[in-house]
């Protein structure tokens, strides 16, 4: 499973960054969206396993309505378990740049 505000690209699925535009279209603050990519960081980003990563956000990132969303998401047990695949460029990405697409509306 993808825990929230994650973005994924390929086949198979690898994590690539936070969702930066779908939460700048859902007004989250820069602040939160600021302790998203920390959470994202300790999750993906360190060697710790999805428990320690897990304690690791509660001690170093700001508590918001997103971020325990994102702690209840990974503390929940699922049958096929949180993805922790993730794509080789992505340590060094802080967030993606996708074009407009005015033909869509976006």
């Amino acid at each position: 499973d993808i825990p929230p505000f994650m973005l994924v690209d390929g086949n198979p699925a690898e994590l690539r960054s936070t969702n930066a535009i779908g939460l700048d279209r859902r007004g989250i603050a820069p602040s939160v969206q600021a302790e998203i990519k920390k959470a994202f960081k300790l999750l993906y980003q360190s060697n710790l396993t999805l428990v320690q990563a897990v304690e690791e956000i509660k001690k170093k990132v700001k508590r918001s309505e997103e971020i325990d969303h994102l702690i209840s998401f990974l503390e929940e047990s699922t049958k096929r378990g949180v993805s922790k695949k993730v794509a080789d460029d992505a340590a060094f990405e802080e967030e993606m740049i996708l074009p407009e697409i005015p033909e869509i509306g976006i």
